[in-house]
């Protein structure tokens, strides 16, 4: 929890508190006024003040102390609903303002100033957690102790009766210091990211949400463009699960197949009818519009514009591909794999050109989503273009749904403030007209199903997904599966049930060490004097990568030789397993093992 910066004034009958809580969602907010106490929640932050003098409660019927003794008389007006707590929301300033009505009119409360005599206890102490208090108690008298049955019955309704009254005594409040004065989002040379890179700090208010939205490792505050995109493609590297992409090469192959065949909205639209927004998209768009107008941001067309075109086109992706998945029919996984595909939600990483775009989406693909195929993976960079190209409205259909995911989620929400809402304001008002904009979308996606497929080659040869998707199909068909009944003709043991089959240790594809090709230039400028017609993004080379290697043969070819070779070493079928399962664990066989001398895990099932 975050103690946020504060300030307390007074006039005759009401107390001013003003709360700092940049970047949070108003609707979680939690008060409680109570006697003498005020308590403030608002996810990341908390605050516990104690005051010399009453205030009125927010809540009815509830028991007050002290000065109403003094003053019957103010009772009355302090029940009046007219004199309840109120508060409001300054979502520019960041600052809560909360208006609350001293329960005694006239009364003049004493330290205001005095921050940290404000944030003490109820007690006068300092803050002590409840389970110290607890553990203090545990510690007292004798830790077993012999007792009679009357006795013990007696034990247990004096120790239910401190107990009540230890829990009356204890102090709930959450430790706290005062914050420096230092606004946090206003820092020489600090990180920015976000729409426009507009932001900067944000990720350490929302510090909690930070392990849940973005890759592991990225700490957006503290690294610059490149270093995120470096610290991306690290990560990329090392979650990608070759195990996990030959299950769902094998078993989800058909499921794949028919999302591929499905036909999305976007596949029905044409150029002669423009898109007709539904009344909640309408909706949806003036309360953005709204929100937007109490914090605007400002964009430079000559040099924002093209990097939030590359950053539309990578989420639009995203939405297309988990849009597919989830049948049309978007469910609780639709905004969490939209956050994850998404390299400028998931990584806040600032794209450098179109085919950066599609090899990250393509790359990101493969890693979060169940269903992780490469010809999903194309169709939706495809569709990412088909819905860019068609015109604003349909981009805005699809940022008005990810919005509406992102909205309904306790994390997610946080992506709408940093992306979403500031990107879908300048879709719907940051162009004359969809002529220019279809414009810029045709010039960036200029021969786009060729970028696509050359960066497909790329990821492909990356990650030596040919040579996984080859040894996939060798279990799959069972060449690699010394059948059962091959084993008891063999000399097998006689058992009521065949043994499983023993399966080759397959030599793993060696991941390339080289470094990556420059991904290529940025798009030229799409302000409204730049010259559309000579801007074309470019495709950087596929690097070459060594042969696949050749050991799987030879421990075919040993396999299929297992029982002519019984009469001539000696060795069962049983002990040849044996040998090969060894492999898996560690047994160095210089004969078995590949020249690069990377070893597969035996596959255990078919």
């Amino acid at each position: 929890m975050l103690t946020p910066q504060f300030e307390c004034t007074q006039d005759t009958d009401t107390l001013t508190l003003r709360i700092r809580a940049p970047h949070v969602r108003s609707s979680h907010l939690e008060t409680l006024v109570l006697g003498r106490d005020f308590r403030f929640h608002c996810k990341p932050y908390f605050l516990a003040l104690t005051f010399d003098h009453e205030l009125v409660p927010d809540v009815d019927d509830t028991p007050v102390e002290g000065d109403v003794a003094a003053a019957s008389t103010a009772t009355a007006t302090a029940t009046d609903a007219t004199r309840k707590p109120s508060a409001s929301y300054d979502i520019v300033s960041g600052y809560f303002t909360f208006t609350l009505p001293k329960l005694v009119p006239g009364t003049v409360f004493g330290n205001l100033d005095m921050l940290t005599a404000l944030l003490t206890g109820a007690n006068g102490s300092s803050v002590q957690s409840s389970s110290g208090q607890a553990a203090a108690k545990a510690t007292k008298g004798p830790l077993i102790e012999s007792l009679g049955m009357e006795d013990a019955a007696a034990a247990q309704n004096d120790h239910e009766e401190e107990y009540e009254d230890d829990v009356d005594a204890w102090d709930w409040t959450w430790e706290q210091q005062i914050p420096s004065s230092t606004d946090a989002t206003i820092r020489l040379g600090a990180a920015k990211y976000g729409f426009a890179d507009h932001f900067s700090g944000f990720w350490e208010t929302h510090a909690d949400e930070k392990s849940e939205l973005l890759d592991l490792g990225l700490e957006p505050d503290s690294m610059s463009a490149a270093q995120r995109d470096a610290a991306k493609r690290e990560y990329e590297d090392e979650e990608f699960d070759e195990d996990r992409y030959m299950e769902s090469f094998v078993f989800d192959a058909d499921t794949a197949k028919a999302h591929l065949k499905s036909r999305p909205w976007w596949t029905s639209l044409t150029a002669g009818t423009p898109l007709e927004l539904t009344t909640d998209e309408q909706s949806r768009l003036v309360r953005i519009a709204q929100t937007m107008a109490k914090a605007p941001i400002a964009v430079d067309a000559a040099t924002d514009s093209p990097v939030l075109l590359l950053a539309t086109l990578d989420i639009i992706a995203s939405y297309a591909l988990a849009w597919r998945c989830e049948d049309e029919d978007p469910g609780p996984e639709f905004g969490w794999a939209v956050a994850r595909v998404s390299a400028v939600l998931g990584a806040m990483t600032v794209p450098t050109s179109p085919a950066a775009v599609a090899e990250s989406i393509v790359r990101r693909s493969l890693l979060f989503p169940y269903l992780r195929s490469v010809p999903l993976a194309r169709a939706a960079v495809l569709d990412a273009a088909a819905i860019v190209t068609a015109g604003r409205r349909p981009v805005l259909r699809a940022l008005l749904a990810v919005h509406a995911a992102f909205a309904a989620d306790d994390v997610r929400w946080t992506l709408n403030r940093a992306w979403i809402e500031p990107l879908t304001q300048w879709v719907a008002t940051g162009w004359k007209s969809d002529d220019r904009w279809r414009r810029a979308a045709a010039k960036m996606t200029h021969e786009w199903p060729s970028v696509v497929k050359d960066q497909v080659t790329r990821v492909r040869e990356d990650w030596q997904l040919g040579e996984w998707e080859a040894l996939a199909r060798e279990v799959e068909t069972g060449e690699l599966v010394e059948s059962s009944e091959d084993e008891v003709e063999n000399g097998g043991a006689d058992v009521a049930s065949p043994a499983p089959p023993v399966v080759a240790a397959a030599v793993a594809p060696q991941k390339p060490s080289e470094t990556v090709a420059p991904r290529g230039p940025l798009i030229s400028v799409v302000g409204d004097d730049a010259d559309l017609s000579t801007a074309s993004p470019v495709v950087p080379a596929v690097a070459t990568r060594p042969g696949t290697d050749q050991s799987l043969l030879a421990l075919d070819a040993m396999l299929g030789q297992s029982g002519q070779d019984d009469d001539q070493d000696g060795q069962s079928d049983e002990e040849i397993g044996m040998k090969l399962a060894g492999l898996s664990l560690g047994d160095k066989d210089p004969e078995a093992a590949s020249s690069s001398g990377v070893r597969r895990v035996l596959i255990s099932e078919l």
